[in-house]
């Protein structure tokens, strides 16, 4: 393997460092994200918002293109919500 290549490491890395930083996080920076209002918004505005954070994420972190990355969500009982960040199929990263 060439020393330059990204690894599925390396991947993981890069996005629970982005899934650890809030949005704004940096001064002057406007990286890292706000999932924490997706996993608290209505359904009827977390599509939208996650779509949004998908975005972000994309602007954040330019090694993804937009059919890499995928973002969804598990209820979890009673009353409990996990976000899942998933990469080409391959990776996912809960949050």
């Amino acid at each position: 393997m060439a020393q330059d290549e990204i690894t599925d490491d390396d991947v993981r890395e890069m996005l629970q460092h982005w899934l650890g930083t809030p949005e704004n996080g940096y001064l002057g920076q406007r990286y890292g994200n706000a999932l924490p209002e997706v996993v608290h918004a209505p359904m009827l505005l977390a599509g939208t918002m996650a779509n949004h954070q998908i975005a972000k994420l994309r602007r954040d972190i330019p090694y993804f293109d937009a059919e890499t990355v995928d973002l969804y969500q598990h209820d979890l009982p009673p009353s409990g919500r996990v976000l899942v960040v998933d990469v080409g199929g391959r990776l996912e990263i809960p949050y």
